[in-house]
């Protein structure tokens, strides 16, 4: 797993197998009652085997359990896995 701050390093997009989560601001500017910030990277690396609907089903429960993002703000979550692409023919 890579992650620059500002965004992820994708590398080489696409590998096959791999995984890319997109989600919004939502999730980055969730914080605890101490106003820390949600360590998205470090929760993520525990759930790497994961498969995808539960590893947005852990996200967002782990989400609602650290703390509370703006009441305007939405946080939304997708992830997808590149799976071998064969040619038509």
């Amino acid at each position: 797993m890579r992650h620059r701050a500002g965004g992820a390093d994708l590398g080489r997009p696409g590998s096959q197998g791999e995984r890319l989560l997109l989600y919004t601001d939502g999730v980055g500017e969730t914080r605890d009652g101490q106003g820390t910030f949600y360590p998205l990277l470090p929760r993520l690396e525990q759930w790497t085997g994961a498969p995808g609907g539960r590893l947005l089903e852990l996200l967002r429960t782990d989400l609602h359990a650290y703390g509370q993002s703006s009441k305007d703000d939405i946080a939304a979550l997708l992830v997808t896995r590149r799976t071998e692409h064969r040619a038509a023919g």
